[in-house]
């Protein structure tokens, strides 16, 4: 794959709550502050004859768009866009609204978060308007709360000039406190001409239909989860398993009986003592607390995730072929809708769009079986056009 350059962007501090920033790649990074540069011509950069695709990739709740701290899938993403057969004819656009993803400066804020989505949105479609774009080539990719940023931006552009633009795929939209929600407040088919959605997550994840396709894959208990779940069967277990796999140093047991009656009577003595455990339980979590948090982030959000994986490995490696069903118990009796080894089947993630139309429109539930490891699927099911479809294709460019 590519090697992608990451830079930062330096914002001003008295405009950084208010700031989304694009990282474009062409496949040279570029980055634009759309608070800062709210003029900039973003054809200089993707040039709308050539470039006329546009991926928006948008992060989620206290995610970044180039983060250091756990699996950084917004690069991913975009090196297998890159090297896809497409891959000339794209504008790839990381969205970057960290600090309103956030939702505060100190303290994160998930519900001021979801404010937020509203300020991003109106700097992104002021921002866009001016750029003359084919709005019904946006793409917009957003995992978890970042699914919904994408459908109140596009519900904004809409509002402010009367264009549906034209395609969201929402990997595994936040659950927590969308689920009573109005729609005109979160992720649904309304929004774009094509709204597919995939579930992967009763914890985080938002399991009700919203989309034109829906998408259930091992019909919403992922398998590549199950070793981790077996692993970690409980919270407790995650952190005894990092204390004990842990490579740092090792810490004396923190006993706090070992005060005994003697140093009591002593100030000096007590407060050494108290120093000394305080400074043990500091070094534990000075040094500690990054592995632990991935792997509770792992143990708890595996199958949050794994939209994300799925969409990835969608773009060159898998088909990730779907079935129509009209309830999740016919897929199990194979009682579902199929197109057979045509090539516009149903199909998840990237390529979604070259389903058949039936499957566009339907508004249904679709269902499929993923693999445990890497990349979730059997490359030997990918369809394989004949001799005289593959020169048509070739005629075609």
């Amino acid at each position: 794959m590519k090697k992608i350059q990451i830079s930062a962007t330096r914002v001003d501090q008295k405009n950084s709550e208010n700031t989304v920033r694009f990282h474009i790649f062409n496949p040279i990074k570029n980055s634009i502050d759309l608070v800062k540069e709210k003029n900039f011509n973003i054809a200089k950069i993707c040039d709308p004859k050539t470039r006329f695709r546009y991926k928006f990739i948008v992060h989620g709740f206290a995610e970044t768009w180039n983060m250091t701290f756990r699996w950084d899938w917004v690069k991913d993403m975009i090196e297998e866009m890159l090297i896809s057969e497409e891959s000339k004819t794209l504008c790839i656009i990381a969205v970057d609204w960290a600090e309103l993803a956030r939702g505060g400066t100190l303290i994160m804020n998930y519900w001021k978060a979801i404010d937020n989505m509203k300020i991003a949105s109106v700097i992104m479609s002021n921002y866009l308007k001016k750029m003359d774009l084919n709005e019904k080539n946006f793409h917009c990719i957003g995992f978890s709360l970042g699914a919904h940023m994408c459908s109140i931006f596009y519900k904004t552009y809409f509002d402010m000039f009367k264009i549906r633009p034209g395609r969201i795929t929402g990997l595994d939209p936040a659950g927590p406190f969308f689920a009573s929600k109005k729609n005109n407040e979160k992720l649904h088919f309304t929004d774009a001409d094509l709204v597919d959605i995939v579930h992967t997550s009763d914890e985080f994840g938002l399991s009700e239909k919203n989309g034109h396709m829906d998408f259930y894959p091992d019909l919403g208990d992922v398998n590549a989860c199950n070793e981790v779940k077996q692993r970690f069967d409980n919270l407790e277990n995650v952190i005894l398993y990092e204390e004990a796999n842990s490579k740092d140093d090792e810490f004396e047991d923190v006993n706090l009986t070992s005060i005994d009656a003697k140093d009591t009577f002593s100030v000096d003595n007590l407060k050494s003592k108290m120093i000394s455990i305080f400074g043990k339980i500091k070094d534990f979590f000075d040094k500690k607390p990054k592995r632990i948090f991935i792997s509770v982030h792992q143990f708890f959000g595996c199958s949050h995730l794994m939209a994300v994986r799925y969409f990835i490995y969608s773009i060159n490696e898998c088909d990730y072929r779907a079935h129509l069903c009209s309830r999740k118990e016919d897929f199990t009796t194979k009682k579902c809708l199929d197109a057979k080894r045509k090539p516009d089947f149903a199909r998840m993630g990237y390529h979604a769009d070259k389903s058949n139309a039936k499957f566009l429109t339907s508004f249904g539930n679709f269902y499929l079986a993923t693999s445990s490891k890497p990349p979730y699927c059997d490359p030997k099911e990918n369809y394989k056009p004949g001799f005289w479809e593959r020169l048509w294709n070739r005629i075609k460019g």
